[in-house]
């Protein structure tokens, strides 16, 4: 019996938990073929929106509001996230800046 290559099934679970904040337990209870349907789905999603972003008529518009789109992949987007609330984790903690 050939087994489901680990490494695959641990970026399947990452991308579908990041992507839903799906809990580890809630993921691994999927079926193999419906895990891998999420994940082919969420990549749909990202690759429609970033054509979406990249077309003229939308870039004008964005423009118009003082707005640039960024194109980015699923995983780009999570190390974006991930620098920006470092990044203001930090000026927020040197500010002395509180919660009320």
């Amino acid at each position: 019996m050939i087994g489901y290559p680990l490494e695959q099934l641990r970026r399947e679970v990452a991308f579908v938990a990041f992507h839903f904040h799906w809990s580890h337990d809630e993921v691994m209870g999927m079926e193999h073929e419906d895990r891998r349907g999420w994940v082919e789905q969420i990549s749909n999603i990202n690759r429609e929106l970033n054509a979406g972003l990249d077309s003229a008529k939308i870039k004008s518009q964005l423009a118009e509001l003082g707005s640039t789109p960024i194109i980015m992949r699923p995983d780009e987007f999570g190390s974006f996230v991930r620098s920006e609330t470092e990044k203001w984790e930090r000026v927020i903690k040197l500010s002395g800046t509180k919660v009320e």
